[in-house]
Formats: C-alpha cells, sequence, structure tokens
C-alpha cells in the first residue's frame, strides 16, 4: 500500500466515524433545543457541533480520494509499498487534519456561543463566553494548533524522529558490542 492509499482510506475512515458520532448524538441534541430557559445556548452550540462533524464527515467520505491524493502530494509516489517514514509522514498528515477539524469544529460552538448572549446578560461578552466555554476555546485553540503544526510540519518532525531513532540504534548496538 503506497502513503496515497493509505491517506484515502484514513480520511474515509475518519469520514464514517465523523457520521456515527454525529448521527448517535443528535438524538440528545433535539432533546435540549425541545427545552426552554438557560439550556437553549448550549443546546444551539451542540447543534451546531453536529451539524459540523456530520458535513465533514460526508465531505470526508465523499472527497476522499481527492483529500488523501491532496495529503500525499508531496510525498514520492513509488507503485511498491511506501517506507516507514513516509507511511508516517501520511499518518501525521491525517492526524493533523483530524486535529485541525476538531479545533474549527470547537471554535464554531465557541463562536455560536458569542452570537447568543442574551441581551440581558449585563457581563461583558468576552467574560460571559469564557465563563460558559472556557474548555472549548481552550481544546479550540490546542487543536487547531497542534493541527496546523502536524500537518505543515509534518516533514520535520519525521525528519527529527528518523535521527534520533538512527541515534537510540547506534547506542544500542554500540552497547551491545
Amino acid at each position: 500500500m503506497n502513503t496515497k492509499t493509505l491517506s484515502q482510506v484514513l480520511i474515509r475512515v475518519w469520514g464514517v466515524v465523523l457520521l456515527v458520532s454525529a448521527l448517535a448524538s443528535s438524538g440528545n441534541v433535539f432533546l435540549f433545543l425541545g427545552g426552554a430557559g438557560e439550556w437553549r445556548g448550549p443546546a444551539v452550540a451542540s447543534f451546531i457541533n453536529v451539524l459540523f462533524s456530520f458535513a465533514a464527515g460526508i465531505c470526508f467520505v465523499r472527497y476522499g480520494d481527492q483529500i488523501g491524493a491532496w495529503l500525499a502530494s508531496d510525498l514520492p509516489d513509488g507503485s511498491g509499498p511506501s517506507s516507514s517514514l513516509e507511511v508516517l509522514s501520511a499518518a501525521f498528515a491525517v492526524l493533523g487534519a483530524y486535529f485541525l477539524v476538531t479545533g474549527l469544529r470547537n471554535g464554531t460552538v465557541v463562536g455560536v456561543e458569542l452570537f447568543t448572549k442574551p441581551k440581558w446578560e449585563e457581563t461583558a461578552t468576552a467574560a460571559y463566553v469564557w465563563e460558559r466555554q472556557r474548555q472549548t476555546i481552550v481544546t479550540s485553540v490546542v487543536d487547531t494548533l497542534a493541527g496546523i503544526i502536524l500537518l505543515f510540519g509534518r516533514h520535520n518532525i519525521v525528519a527529527g524522529w528518523s535521527r534520533w531513532w538512527r541515534f537510540l540504534r547506534s547506542r544500542q548496538e554500540n552497547g551491545s558490542e
């Protein structure tokens, strides 16, 4: 299996996981939407989260070939099996895409919370969002940064991993003599 095929398969599998997750969560979201009062804002944010997951899942299943080919476009495309470093690079690309989409999805939830702030609420907007979505804000920033680093810095990470692995193996071989 070459890196392009591996990337395409992983993207499609991830799309199926997103679809199943969105469908499994949709019942709870609709129950929250039926309620009134204090839970209306979080229910709308959860609905947007499920909607984003569902849309991303459909895109990944439908366009998995194109996305996987793009993720592996800068790797050598051979007809034979790929080296472990090429597979590692493809895996980091897919993992980076995962973290990037997850971070953007959580950022969307924070944005919805920002726009659904009640007019009667006297708390400052930033404090209001921080109070209600503190964990989501932090995970959004961390996931987005991790996605960007893994997606666009994967070659440097793989090169560093390769150097470190060679260093460890050389120490192991020198120590066993």
